[in-house]
């Protein structure tokens, strides 16, 4: 293995924003469990290595909490870090993702329709700008995949599946944005906080406008 000073990570710089690759496939051959100054953290690059620690609760953990017990218990980040499954080792994971599968699983089942109807609107719109760029001659503008369908298709289900009104689904998006954010480090957790209690108290008046009703 190479030493971090001999092999430095930055996935922020512009060389490795534009074109990822060729760091990745150093890292792979060289240090494959590499840990980064830049990001306080190990990167796993081997795909064969990430499902082993993937699968071994024993060696790596999701919960955040036990990393950072300060962060754990500070009163930004506290309002329903415990409930998220993404951030829970088994067996603590296991109840909670139980109840959330029985839940979601049959309405996910019966929405192939609303599925295929968002992605033919997706790709409509892919459509639409590709063909007004050709027509404009713009040939240099490409089309983003990510932006324009890999983001917006799940976050379409999401809002479908939660019965997010239209009306409302665009500060949905911006602020369920702001929450994922909180899985950079480098991300202000009191703003993740204020946000996890903003869509909570969203999400409540929802429920409670739909109980009486």
């Amino acid at each position: 293995m190479t030493s971090s000073d001999e092999l430095y990570f930055d996935p922020f710089t512009d060389e490795n924003l534009q074109d990822p690759h060729p760091i990745y496939q150093r890292l792979r051959a060289e240090d494959p469990i590499h840990w980064s100054p830049k990001l306080r953290a190990w990167l796993v690059t081997r795909h064969e290595d990430a499902r082993r620690f993937f699968q071994d609760d024993a060696c790596l953990s999701a919960d955040r909490g036990k990393v950072s017990r300060k962060q754990a218990t500070s009163v930004e980040m506290k309002p329903g870090t415990k409930i998220r499954t993404i951030s829970l080792d088994p067996p603590e994971q296991l109840p909670m993702r139980a109840m959330m599968t029985s839940a979601l699983t049959p309405a996910m089942r019966a929405m192939p329709p609303q599925i295929e109807q968002l992605i033919e609107l997706l790709l409509e719109r892919i459509e639409t700008a590709t063909t007004t760029a050709a027509e404009r001659l713009e040939t240099d503008n490409p089309v983003d995949l990510v932006t324009e369908l890999a983001y917006p298709l799940p976050i379409g289900i999401i809002t479908e599946l939660f019965g997010i009104p239209e009306k409302d689904r665009n500060e949905f998006r911006a602020v369920a944005d702001e929450i994922a954010r909180g899985m950079d480090q480098f991300f202000s957790s009191k703003t993740v906080g204020e946000k996890l209690r903003e869509i909570g108290g969203y999400i409540g008046g929802l429920v409670a406008e739909r109980r009486a009703h």
